[in-house]
């Protein structure tokens, strides 16, 4: 969708306000990283917590987006 006008432009990369869009989990983010790199998308960051690892990167129009993998509980 283009946008309308410049108060639509101005908007372009700023739906969010600057906060996370959109979060996709996956089974194995090692696949998704891989597959990201081959297709030229710069990942902005990469988080290794306790529960989860996840990339963050932008979207075309700048918006944030998460790929993220769950780890198992410990037991």
């Amino acid at each position: 969708m283009a946008a309308a006008g410049d108060r639509g432009r101005e908007l372009v990369g700023r739906r969010s306000g600057g906060r996370l869009l959109l979060v996709l989990y996956t089974p194995d983010l090692d696949t998704v990283r891989e597959r990201l790199r081959r297709h030229g998308v710069r990942v902005r960051g990469v988080r290794d917590e306790a529960d989860s690892r996840s990339l963050h990167l932008a979207g075309l129009c700048g918006n944030v987006i998460i790929a993220a993998e769950l780890r198992a509980p410990a037991a």
